[in-house]
């Protein structure tokens, strides 16, 4: 019975060493994310509370989980045993590896971006050059196109401007002819013959002669 309580002690002892040496090269990442990217102090504040409220959090399940959230001091002492062997032994090389992986990211991320913008820039140059040597003639067949529209729309506008003029001609021409007639001939009357029914001889020729006129 009491080599199974100290087996079980033993067990979450270094469960607490695991648990402090976890934590602290988590925040060796964070250090090493703030040695090759610029951070500010307030984004140093937020990411230091963020931690150790994370910490705590672990810490409590840890005890709740092998302890039944009774503090134990041996579960202290493994933590703190856990961080200062970290920080003692492999701290340093965390931080150089992982420091120099995130250059080696950030190096590539840039030399990319200045890649894909100098190819940007070329296809912009070449697009410009393109443009101004397909554009002269373009802007010349415009131009003309342009100008043989006006043209037409002038001969258009011409040709009804004539027929305008000319229907205008037309109509005070006979307008003209109209008021100049004299009024006896517009007005004129022809006077019907009159016929004699039943004259014979001499007088009916005398009226056939001169037309039945009086």
């Amino acid at each position: 019975m009491m080599s199974q309580v100290i087996r079980q002690e033993t067990i979450v002892f270094l469960m607490a060493v695991f648990h402090g040496l976890a934590l602290t090269f988590a925040y060796d990442i964070i250090r090493s994310f703030r040695r090759v990217f610029h951070h500010s102090m307030a984004a140093v504040s937020a990411e230091d509370f963020l931690f150790w409220i994370a910490a705590g959090f672990l810490t409590f399940c840890l005890l709740f989980l092998e302890t039944d959230g009774i503090i134990r001091g041996y579960v202290a002492v493994g933590a703190a045993l856990g961080v200062i062997f970290y920080l003692n032994t492999l701290s340093r090389l965390v931080l150089f590896l992982v420091s120099g992986i995130l250059r080696g990211i950030r190096k590539g991320v840039s030399f990319a971006v200045r890649k894909t913008g100098r190819f940007f820039k070329w296809l912009q140059r070449l697009a410009g050059r393109s443009l101004r040597f397909l554009g002269r003639p373009l802007f010349r067949l415009t131009a003309s196109l342009k100008k043989r529209i006006e043209f037409l729309k002038e001969r258009v506008y011409n040709k009804k401007k004539k027929a305008d003029v000319r229907r205008r001609k037309s109509a005070e021409s006979n307008s003209a002819r109209t008021a100049g007639m004299p009024s006896e001939k517009r007005h004129k009357r022809t006077r019907k013959p009159k016929k004699h029914k039943g004259k014979t001889g001499v007088a009916g020729a005398e009226e056939r002669i001169t037309g039945g006129y009086e």
